[in-house]
């Protein structure tokens, strides 16, 4: 019970704070200083995500869940695809986030407003779920 507030009261934070954060003008002022490129975009998130605990224990976690409902040729196929979805989605993403010139979440304002409630609204739901399990 504790952890989740604990967990969904830092996500609050989070999300509040990057609501009343200027990042998004500094990120404009410093960046025009350091421009990266698609490749070092990738290798960086490449790292990134290697050395990601969180990510670990999240794929972990997902295939132990599904890994009992799957039966047959699925069972050796579910890996693989699911690895070269994953693959694909991290690699758009890290494009569109900081190498792409249309859809680049640290020049958009809008985009860093609407991640910041979307990160309050989970917190809050999560926050909201654990007190009604616990009472």
């Amino acid at each position: 019970f504790s952890i989740s507030i604990i967990g969904s009261s830092y996500i609050i934070y989070l999300g509040i704070s990057m609501l009343r954060s200027d990042s998004v003008t500094e990120y404009n002022q410093n960046n025009s200083q350091n421009s990266s490129s698609i490749y070092g975009s990738f290798f960086s998130g490449l790292i990134t995500n290697i050395f990601n605990v969180k990510a670990f224990i999240f794929f972990v976690s997902l295939f132990t869940i599904l890994i009992d409902s799957i039966q047959g040729i699925f069972f050796y196929l579910y890996p693989i695809y699911f690895s070269i979805t994953s693959a694909l989605w991290f690699m758009l993403l890290s494009f569109l986030l900081t190498a792409s010139k249309t859809v680049n979440i640290h020049k958009n304002k809008l985009i860093n407003y609407f991640l910041s409630a979307i990160l309050c609204l989970i917190g809050l739901f999560i926050f909201i779920k654990s007190i009604y399990e616990y009472f």
